[in-house]
């Protein structure tokens, strides 16, 4: 079974303005953590940090629903 929803300690990508690419990288729950100018550099960090601690990586475009993008839980925990 896979949660359909951030679990504590996953990673979320958010684009964070409209007019200019911009996207927030955070731990959920939390604050973001560092900004960055495209998606595929957001990802790529969001991508290592998912790997070394085992987490999912979602996506937010707005007030709707993230989305899970990668998961590197192992099955026993992915929630």
């Amino acid at each position: 079974m896979s949660a359909d929803h951030p679990l504590p300690g996953d990673v979320l990508v958010s684009r964070i303005q409209a007019s200019e690419e911009r996207y927030l990288l955070s731990r959920y729950p939390g604050d973001g953590q560092f900004t960055f100018a495209s998606y595929e550099s957001a990802f790529r960090m969001a991508r290592r940090f998912a790997e070394k601690y085992r987490v999912a990586v979602w996506y937010a475009a707005g007030p709707s629903a993230p989305t899970r993008i990668a998961s590197y839980r192992s099955p026993e925990i992915a929630g």
